[in-house]
């Protein structure tokens, strides 16, 4: 199940279907060995952990062997929008994967909601992540970025440690909430569970950091977005011809860069304007403190042609 859960995964994220890769997360059976860690956890059965963490790290290695291969086979000429997905996470993921993570412990102990693993399944994505990096694996430098999703994401290495830290977020979120959840109805007992929860507590914290970074940025990117919306209140005609496209936001410690595309006539867009657009820009992120600020606008032309008729009545 592992094996065809991937396969259908692969070529979902190869040909950018989010249905087919939903698909994917009903049929991939990995959360089952990851609440049973969690049970492990909360009763102490070191052979249970044991055998659940060898199933998961030989489930994960499998998955993403079997995708970089894939992807050798049919090779990524493009980076979809449902492989960008999964390479910038954040400290939301995070939240989905300790909610979803209670969910499944608490339906594995009520036989009537039983199926709800399902929805559970779905709601964190598991195989689809791992699949991704096995992608990134065998990713060639001149690989092009899908116009529909954010530019300046990276590829290869980067897109295998985006994918990878989205998927140990997830594996880490769920075993500690179930572990909780599981403690919380009795099973086990929390002074025996003590010393691997700390543990399950450093490896949270340990994931929490470099999620939450990627939490901010995505916040100065929707600051950003508003900012430009509110430039182009002053321009009413300019809002009906102008359209913001692959808005990304990059921190680091010497400031910030802003990176997206305006798709606007040729003839629309002055210096002046752009000048005006970046000052803007500049005065709300350094408000924040972060230093200096470097904005990358690309313009691409395009040519708006308007039609009217009067239908008969």
């Amino acid at each position: 199940m592992l094996i065809t859960s991937t396969i259908i995964a692969t070529l979902g994220l190869l040909v950018d279907s989010p249905a087919v890769v939903i698909g994917a997360m009903i049929v991939a059976p990995l959360m089952n060995p990851i609440l049973s860690c969690a049970f492990g956890i909360s009763t102490s059965d070191g052979i249970l952990i044991q055998r659940s963490l060898v199933t998961i790290l030989l489930g994960s290695a499998t998955v993403m062997l079997l995708a970089w291969a894939l992807d050798e086979a049919v090779p990524a000429t493009i980076l979809s929008q449902e492989i960008i997905a999964r390479t910038t996470p954040n400290i939301v993921d995070l939240g989905i994967a300790l909610a979803a993570g209670a969910a499944g412990a608490f339906s594995l102990t009520r036989p009537k909601i039983a199926n709800s693993i399902a929805g559970v399944a779905i709601a964190v994505a598991l195989v689809p992540p791992l699949c991704v990096a096995g992608i990134g694996l065998g990713l060639r430098d001149d690989i092009g970025v899908s116009v529909e999703t954010v530019v300046p994401i990276g590829i290869g290495n980067q897109v295998t440690t985006g994918a990878l830290l989205l998927f140990s977020a997830n594996l880490i979120g769920i075993t500690v909430a179930a572990s909780l959840v599981f403690l919380w109805q009795r099973y086990g007992h929390w002074r025996r569970a003590g010393v691997s929860l700390v543990s399950l507590g450093l490896l949270l914290a340990v994931v929490s950091g470099p999620l939450s970074g990627a939490m901010g940025e995505f916040i100065l990117e929707k600051r950003i977005d508003s900012q430009i919306a509110k430039l182009w209140e002053r321009y009413p005609h300019y809002r009906e011809v102008i359209q913001l496209k692959n808005l990304s936001v990059q921190t680091n410690s010497k400031g910030v860069k802003v990176d997206f595309q305006l798709y606007a006539p040729s003839s629309l867009l002055d210096d002046q304007i752009l000048d005006q657009l970046h000052g803007e820009l500049s005065q709300v992120l350094e408000k924040s403190g972060l230093g200096t600020v470097t904005t990358t606008i690309r313009h691409v032309p395009t040519e708006v042609r308007s039609y009217r008729s009067t239908l008969a009545p």
